[in-house]
């Protein structure tokens, strides 16, 4: 069997791409003719629209079991997991109760002292509904899983910046909706003015914003 050459669409990443062939997604990352894209990409969960993935041939494997008796065997890396953060005035939302609803399963938990939350997230899912449960109310997210674009371009971006709470369209191209809601951010993290996203300021969005 030959390699595959797999090219991303919206939602795709290594995982889903990875568990479609077959693959852990480790195998798929780390081969050799990734090389180039690991090194433009960096996470293997950030990846754009149009990206070229090189998937190696499948080869089977082989297990030693005992006769008649039962064997259980689970494929490494599945489910994969998320991780957010929730904030409400810069501050973190800590000890919420929550729901996630995705693929068709419901799983339960409760944000750490920080706010965080990690989720699991079936092979190949593309959205989750997130429902965090205050003061007798319900407040619902919806999670689009994979749909986040690279820093390096203005999507991811703007991406960004409206996770964080700052008001800017996804527009693609750096208009003056972007340019004024990468100035106010620059403006709360005290950060020098620049004209677009200079790599202090991408610098400093990545860390805020965990990716």
């Amino acid at each position: 069997m030959a390699d595959v050459q797999h090219t991303v669409k919206r939602g795709d990443c290594i995982a889903s791409i990875a568990d479609q062939y077959g693959h852990f997604w480790r195998k798929v990352w780390d081969y050799g003719p990734n090389a180039q894209l690991k090194n433009l990409r960096k996470n293997p969960n950030v990846l754009m629209e149009g990206d070229v993935v090189v998937v190696p041939a499948k080869v089977p494997g082989q297990k030693d079991a005992a006769t008649d008796q039962l064997h259980t065997y689970k494929r490494k890396g599945v489910p994969s997991k998320v991780r957010l953060r929730m904030m409400a005035h810069d501050k973190p939302r800590k000890y919420i109760d929550y729901t996630f609803d995705v693929a068709g399963k419901t799983f339960r938990g409760k944000t750490d002292a920080d706010g965080y939350l990690s989720l699991p997230v079936p092979p190949g899912a593309q959205r989750g509904t997130l429902k965090l449960y205050v003061d007798n109310l319900v407040e619902e997210h919806t999670i689009n899983l994979g749909h986040l674009n690279p820093i390096t371009e203005v999507t991811g971006v703007q991406q960004r910046l409206r996770n964080l709470g700052i008001e800017c369209p996804e527009s693609g191209v750096m208009d003056e909706d972007a340019k004024n809601a990468l100035s106010e951010f620059r403006a709360k993290y005290n950060l020098e003015p620049a004209d677009g996203p200079d790599q202090a300021t991408l610098d400093k969005l990545k860390e805020v914003h965990g990716a």
